[in-house]
C-alpha cells in the first residue's frame, strides 16, 4: 500500500493539529505530506527532513504571510493535489484537507478537528473582524455560500470520517450532512512502551513510565501493588462492574499501607471516554494535561459510577487523598456533597468498618461533620460512600453507561502519634 498524508497548512508552528500530524508521520514515515502551504521558518527544523509537498498556492508571492486571505483559492488548490498514485490517503483536516481528491480505487480516511468555522458557525463574527471596508466585507460575504456548497459536496469524498470530539461530531453532521464513523480523541503525546521492550518486567515498565513523567492505574478487580511511585490510583468502578461493592481487595491494600486514589473508568473499548461505566472527578488547578496529572499524582480525585456528584472531604485541614497527623487521637472528618438527584445516604468507612451513616433530607445537598476521639496510635484510613436516588444495573460485558448513582471519596490517612 502506498500512503499519502494531507494537512491543511504547515505555517503556524507545532500546535494541537500539528501534533497529530507528527503522530501520523511517525506511523507512516515514508509517506509524503501534502499541504496547501509550508513555511519552514515557522515549523520545527526536523520537519525539513520530511517529504513535504505544498500546493500551487506556495508560489504566490507573499502567500505564507497572507494565507488566511487566500481562502477563496484553497478549494481549487486542494482539488488539484496530485494524489492519484496513492492507495491510502489520510487527511488531517481543520477544514480543507478532508476534501483531498483520492484516486479512484484509493481509501481516504479523514480525521477532522472541525468544519471550517468561518464558513459554518462564525461567519458573521469572521466578517465583522475583518479590517476592510463595507464593500469588501460584502464581497467576502458573497463568497461564502459557494464555498459552503463546495465544502459539503467534497466532504463526501472520504470513505471514512473521524471526529476528534463529541462537539466536532455534531458540527460535522450538521455541516456535511453525513454522520462521522466514530470519535477518536487526539493523542496527548508521550512514548509507547510495549511489554516485549521491558521483557514483561513490571518494574522496568514502571521505571519507563516514571522517566516519561507518567503514572499508572490498576484495571479490573484483580491486581497487585508494588509501592512504586507511579502507582497512583486503583480502579474501583468501571464499565465492567462496580468492583468496590466487594471492598475486600481495596481494603486489604489500604491495610497494607499503600497510598492510592480511587478512580472510575469507562473501559468500554469504544473510544468514547466519559460516556461509559465510571468517571474520575479531578480537582485540577487548570484544564491542562500537566495540571490533571498533578492532581492524579497528589490524589486530588474521587470516583463515581457515572453520576456527576460533587464531593469534598477533609480530615482536619487535609483534603481527601492527603495525610494528616493527630497528637491526641482526635480527628474531624468533614463532608460536603452536591448531587444530581436527592441524596439517600453518606456512609463513612474507617479501617474497613462502616462507622457512621448519614441519611439525606430529600435534597441534592448534604454537609456533615464527624468527630473521632481516642484513636489508637498508628495510621487509620477513612473514605465516604455516597448514594443518591437511583440504581446501577449490571449488564454482561462492559456496556454500562455513565448513569450511576454512587460516589466514593479518595481515602484520608490519619496518623496518631
Amino acid at each position: 500500500m502506498k500512503p499519502a498524508l494531507v494537512h491543511d497548512y504547515l505555517v503556524q508552528g507545532i500546535r494541537g493539529a500539528e501534533r497529530v500530524v507528527d503522530v501520523l508521520h511517525e506511523m507512516y514515515p515514508d509517506a509524503p505530506m501534502f499541504t496547501l502551504m509550508y513555511d519552514p521558518d515557522r515549523m520545527e527544523d526536523r520537519l525539513r527532513e520530511w517529504d513535504i509537498r505544498p500546493s500551487m498556492l506556495q508560489d504566490i508571492p507573499g502567500a505564507l504571510s497572507l494565507y488566511k486571505k487566500l481562502y477563496f483559492l484553497m478549494p481549487m488548490a486542494m482539488d488539484r493535489l496530485p494524489l492519484e498514485e496513492f492507495d491510502l490517503v489520510i487527511s488531517s483536516s481543520c477544514g480543507w484537507s478532508k476534501s483531498a481528491p483520492q484516486g479512484e480505487d484509493a481509501l481516504h480516511v479523514a480525521y477532522c478537528y472541525s468544519p471550517a468555522r468561518f464558513l459554518w458557525f462564525w461567519a458573521d463574527e469572521y466578517i465583522d473582524s475583518l479590517k476592510i471596508n463595507a464593500l469588501a466585507k460584502a464581497v467576502v460575504k458573497a463568497t461564502l455560500p459557494p464555498l459552503r456548497d463546495w465544502d459539503r459536496r467534497t466532504a463526501q469524498r472520504p470513505q471514512h470520517m473521524i471526529a476528534i470530539s463529541e462537539t466536532t461530531f455534531g458540527r460535522m453532521r450538521d455541516a456535511y450532512q453525513r454522520e462521522p464513523d466514530t470519535i477518536i480523541y487526539p493523542p496527548a503525546g508521550g512514548p509507547v512502551v510495549r511489554h516485549p521492550e521491558v521483557e514483561n518486567d513490571i518494574q522496568r515498565l514502571y521505571d519507563a513510565v516514571l522517566a516519561a513523567g507518567g503514572l499508572t492505574l490498576t484495571q479490573h478487580p484483580t491486581w497487585d501493588l508494588t509501592g512504586h511511585p507511579v502507582e497512583v490510583g486503583v480502579e474501583v468502578t468501571t464499565g465492567w462492574g462496580i468492583y468496590i461493592r466487594d471492598p475486600a481487595r481495596v481494603h486489604q491494600a489500604l491495610d497494607e499501607g499503600h497510598r492510592f486514589a480511587f478512580v472510575g473508568n469507562g473501559d468500554s473499548h469504544r473510544r468514547n471516554p466519559g460516556l461509559c461505566g465510571g468517571l474520575t472527578a479531578i480537582y485540577a488547578e487548570a484544564l491542562t494535561a500537566e495540571a490533571v496529572l498533578d492532581a492524579l499524582r497528589n490524589r486530588r480525585v474521587y470516583a463515581t459510577n457515572g453520576s456527576r456528584i460533587a464531593v469534598e472531604s477533609w480530615a482536619n485541614e487535609a483534603f481527601m487523598g492527603q495525610e494528616t497527623r493527630s497528637a491526641d487521637g482526635n480527628v474531624e472528618i468533614r463532608l460536603s456533597v452536591v448531587a444530581t438527584k436527592p441524596i439517600v445516604t453518606a456512609t463513612l468507612i474507617r479501617d474497613g468498618e462502616e462507622i457512621r451513616t448519614i441519611e439525606g433530607d430529600g435534597t441534592r445537598n448534604l454537609s456533615a461533620v464527624h468527630h473521632d476521639a481516642d484513636l489508637a496510635p498508628g495510621t487509620h484510613w477513612y473514605y465516604w460512600r455516597i448514594a443518591q436516588q437511583g440504581t446501577s444495573p449490571n449488564y454482561p460485558g462492559n456496556v454500562k453507561v455513565a448513569r450511576g448513582h454512587l460516589a466514593w471519596s479518595t481515602p484520608h490517612w490519619v496518623t496518631v502519634e
